[in-house]
């Protein structure tokens, strides 16, 4: 029973640095497997979840103005798909800064935002911040509205 519980912590440790970004790596890490080319850098990633449904929406948004989406609506296994942001969807995302947003994510806004998710929202290398029913800080919620709104943009 303890081996299975400290399996299961190193697993997760192991899912945290790859996030985060940790744990070493080398020029074949940030290459695409398909095309060989270059991976930009990630801006900000998050997943969310209704309750406790294992399902869940996970949003990449790179540099290049990317998004890697992984979205569950629409069916089981949901769908793997790449888009490229429109100017809109960009600019919503850098406005809400999220580099700064986790770095300083102020304090927790008592009004949860809709739909009663669970969200964890990491930008590399600065900070991951978890939030039950949609409740989390001021400045991680501006974040977190603008990933929605990329998940509504696509999710059809």
């Amino acid at each position: 029973m303890r081996t299975a519980g400290i399996a299961a912590v190193a697993g997760l440790a192991a899912v945290c640095l790859a996030v985060a970004g940790c744990g070493g790596g080398s020029k074949q890490d940030t290459q695409s497997a398909a095309s060989g080319r270059p991976v930009a850098p990630t801006v900000v990633f998050f997943k969310r979840w209704a309750g406790s449904d294992p399902a869940e929406d996970d949003v990449l948004v790179r540099r290049d103005h990317t998004a890697d989406l992984h979205l569950i609506h629409g069916g089981a296994g949901g769908r793997f798909r790449t888009v490229r942001l429109s100017g809109r969807e960009w600019d919503l995302v850098m406005a809400a800064q999220p580099a700064h947003a986790l770095a300083h994510p102020g304090p927790v806004l008592a009004r949860p935002i809709r739909g009663g998710y669970r969200y964890v929202v990491t930008v590399p290398g600065v900070n991951t911040v978890t939030g039950d029913n949609g409740v989390l800080p001021t400045r991680v919620q501006r974040v977190v509205a603008a990933l929605n709104r990329i998940v509504d943009d696509h999710a059809f």
